[in-house]
């Protein structure tokens, strides 16, 4: 296939690259639409960097203050040696929170339901369940 840069194709203002591959040698790919802004974030809006650790960031020092949204994730690779390994298995280090979708099942009466769980909120639950367990457990030996 020929390359070829096409201006206003097929709809005014776009910009159609065409090509098999698209090589940039820069360090930043900036992504900026002014009217899209918000209040927060600098000067710069660096989208894709080749960082100092040979490594791809998105959103690079927070660039974008809205952050960054994937949509219709497939799967999610792991490399090893940005985790940390514990025995054989591999952990994936998450700084922050994790929030899910939980959809019950249906029942006779209507369609199934959705709930926004916390999964930090549901992990302390099960902890504290498995405490008064182990505390019920203990007593029970010790008589």
């Amino acid at each position: 296939m020929n390359s070829d840069v096409k201006l206003d194709s097929p709809v005014d203002s776009w910009v159609t690259i065409e090509g098999n591959i698209l090589k940039c040698e820069t360090a930043d790919i900036h992504l900026d639409y002014p009217p899209r802004r918000s209040q927060g974030g600098g000067t710069l809006r660096r989208a894709l960097v080749h960082d100092p650790d040979d490594g791809l960031t998105v959103n690079y020092s927070n660039d974008y203050p809205g952050g960054v949204t994937l949509n219709g994730v497939k799967k999610i690779s792991l490399f090893d040696k940005a985790l940390t390994k514990i025995g054989d298995r591999t952990e994936l280090v998450i700084d922050g929170g994790i929030e899910f979708v939980w959809v019950t099942r249906p029942t006779v009466i209507g369609p199934p339901q959705k709930e926004k769980v916390s999964l930090q909120d549901l992990i302390a639950k099960l902890q504290h369940q498995v405490e008064d367990l182990t505390k019920r457990v203990t007593a029970l030996e010790s008589k």
